[in-house]
């Protein structure tokens, strides 16, 4: 949270520093190709501002439970940034929570299903996120579930071991 918060602020120094020197440039310069050059990359750099507030924004609505905002803000900054950075993980992985959340298990599904495609075994996150899957399949479609909480449960080294065999149990009695 406090990475968000630097990143907010040094956003806005950005935003600030870049709009007075294409002013300056704009008034000292009197060649278009100079001018065209420099509000290219204004235009670049306040893309990626606006993407890492979006970000901002969903995690903020996140913490406080207001679950249809998040949705909105996250979905909004997955569509938007092309490239598959760490803050697009992050986006997924908070969409995802976000959804499941607000019981949207269809769609956090899904999404869920896409994140762990990105994450490796060894990310802290695709555990979690395999769980999550697995709840999710629940409402959705009680084979799935089955299958993934087996996998989980004949997973050694995980957390949720025990719970997924003992979810297991219930669902076969």
């Amino acid at each position: 949270m406090k990475r968000r918060l630097d990143t907010f602020a040094l956003a806005i120094l950005i935003l600030v520093t870049l709009c007075s020197s294409t002013f300056m440039v704009s008034m000292k310069s009197n060649e278009d190709e100079k001018d065209q050059s420099v509000c290219q990359k204004t235009s670049l750099n306040n893309e990626e501002i606006k993407l890492e507030l979006l970000l901002d924004e969903g995690i903020f609505h996140f913490v406080h439970g207001h679950w249809p905002k998040a949705n909105s803000s996250f979905f909004k900054y997955i569509l938007n940034e092309p490239k598959t950075t760490e803050d697009k993980i992050e986006a997924l992985y908070f969409y995802a929570k976000s959804l499941f959340s607000s019981e949207n298990y269809l769609m956090a599904s899904e999404v869920q299903r896409n994140l762990l495609t990105f994450l490796d075994d060894e990310d802290e996150r695709f555990e979690e996120i395999l769980w999550d899957t697995a709840l999710v399949s629940l409402a959705i479609n009680e084979e799935d579930a089955i299958r993934i909480l087996h996998s989980i449960s004949m997973d050694n080294e995980s957390q949720n071991r025990a719970a997924a065999q003992q979810l297991l149990k219930l669902l076969q009695a």
